[in-house]
């Protein structure tokens, strides 16, 4: 089994929208092996939820998702059991590797591993609905090369 960690900073907007739509374009795929998706955040307000603007799109989209799970803080624990790390930008990725220098062999920017440019994902957070659908469309972007690397081994 292969364990996918999203990372952003909150885990309320970019990494919850990013494992939502993970596990939505994996329902169809046969990989060859099973596939674990998760996400938490960096810097995480004990009981804050899904963004409401997130909810709203993966609800447009008509991807499952669950609008009152709690923000969940990267830990320890979730960086062990995870065999893939992958964050929204690079500061996000410089502080895992900091804070779980264990990680640096597993821990990567989502749009580098992804195979395209390497580039931030902006925090969409307090922006217009649009920024958010302009966001969920850069993470999808990066996914659906994931999902090909993934098929191809």
């Amino acid at each position: 089994m292969l364990k996918i960690l999203l990372v952003c900073t909150g885990n309320t907007c970019r990494s919850p929208l990013a494992e939502a739509l993970l596990k939505h374009e994996l329902n169809d795929k046969e990989l060859g092996y099973e596939l674990q998706v998760s996400s938490a955040g960096l810097a995480v307000y004990a009981g804050e939820r899904i963004s409401e603007k997130v909810v709203m799109l993966l609800h447009e989209e008509q991807i499952e998702h669950d609008a009152q799970r709690n923000a969940i803080q990267l830990d320890q624990a979730l960086i062990q059991d995870a065999d893939l790390i992958l964050t929204m930008t690079a500061d996000q990725l410089q502080q895992v590797m900091l804070r779980f220098p264990e990680s640096s062999s597993r821990v990567y920017l989502l749009t580098g591993y992804s195979g395209l440019s390497p580039a931030d994902i902006k925090d969409p957070y307090g922006g217009s609905p649009e920024k958010y659908r302009q966001t969920m469309e850069e993470i999808r972007l990066a996914l659906k090369n994931l999902i090909t690397k993934l098929e191809e081994g």
